[in-house]
């Protein structure tokens, strides 16, 4: 049987000789496709995953470059990068690890205050950077170079501190430690006026 006949509702199956409705792609008795209808086919089922594999490249590559993107957030349109952000972890943990011992990010509580430490620090760069923005916009901009060189000579002096034994302590160069006192002595004098 290689036609298949048709009245105006109903048509049957070449097949199996079963009645489907008009339209119908696969006959609902035994599920071979009418004559006519056309199935699409890879005809090579390495283009299938070929492509499969393409789309899980491109999900992959994808998905890693949003993990190892160069901005850690935004806080209004600023940016806190990266490397920024890694910077100041590693400051911070030089400076625990030299105040509490070696051992502080070691083992299950280590990387629980390591994670903690994280989110502190996030917490901190973002306030830093609204609390900058503001004093900015108000006018503050630069600390002047002698308040903080005179405020590393007062800590070098108050802890009898050589340079190099404040570099340990606070886990970075001289330098890193002057643009931290610059920042925070902007925020101060916002701060203040602002209370005040």
């Amino acid at each position: 049987m290689e036609d298949y006949s048709e009245d105006t509702d109903r048509v049957s199956c070449s097949f199996c000789g079963e009645g489907n409705e008009k339209g119908s792609r696969f006959c609902i008795h035994c599920g071979k496709s009418f004559p006519g209808k056309k199935r699409f086919r890879f005809s090579n089922p390495y283009v299938f995953a070929g492509a499969g594999l393409i789309l899980i490249g491109v999900f992959a590559f994808s998905w890693m470059h949003n993990l190892e993107s160069s901005e850690v957030g935004r806080v209004n349109g600023e940016t806190i990068s990266r490397e920024e952000f890694l910077k100041r972890i590693d400051r911070a943990k030089k400076f625990y690890e030299y105040r509490y011992g070696q051992d502080v990010f070691q083992g299950e509580a280590g990387k629980n205050n390591l994670n903690r430490l994280k989110t502190g620090t996030l917490d901190e760069m973002v306030t830093e950077k609204i609390l900058l923005q503001e004093a900015r916009a108000a006018g503050y901009t630069a600390a002047p170079e002698d308040e903080i060189q005179s405020q590393i000579e007062a800590i070098k002096k108050k802890n009898n501190l050589a340079e190099v034994e404040l570099e340990k302590i606070f886990g970075g160069s001289i330098d890193d430690f002057k643009a931290e006192l610059r920042t925070g002595w902007v925020i101060s004098q916002f701060v203040d006026k602002m209370v005040v």
